[in-house]
């Protein structure tokens, strides 16, 4: 069992907006009974919730495909969206500028 996940957090339903409690190594979802039936206040709800547990949107993120697909997936390791926002950065940083008219 992931121990870099948390025990549960708090998201959103896709379409929906209602707010869901999402609980480590286990598939699926439970209803929250924090929903207020408006997705903007949902969300928020859910972001003060887990930034208050300290909790990062990796790990948010890694709870919601683990409970979509199963907590053995790679999308289920937090590690990943950390790899994949880290080389973002690095392809920004280093990436340059064409110049259209130059390069004809």
């Amino acid at each position: 069992m992931r121990t870099d996940l948390p025990e549960i957090c708090l998201s959103t339903m896709p379409g929906t907006g209602e707010l869901i409690v999402l609980k480590r190594g286990k598939t699926g979802y439970y209803r929250s009974e924090w929903n207020t039936g408006d997705a903007e206040r949902n969300k928020q709800i859910a972001d003060d919730h887990n930034s208050a547990r300290g909790l990062s949107p990796a790990q948010v993120e890694a709870m919601r495909v683990g409970s979509m697909f199963g907590f053995a997936v790679p999308g289920a390791n937090p590690q990943r969206y950390l790899d994949l926002a880290k080389r973002i950065q690095t392809y920004r940083a280093q990436g340059h500028i064409e110049d259209t008219v130059n390069s004809l």
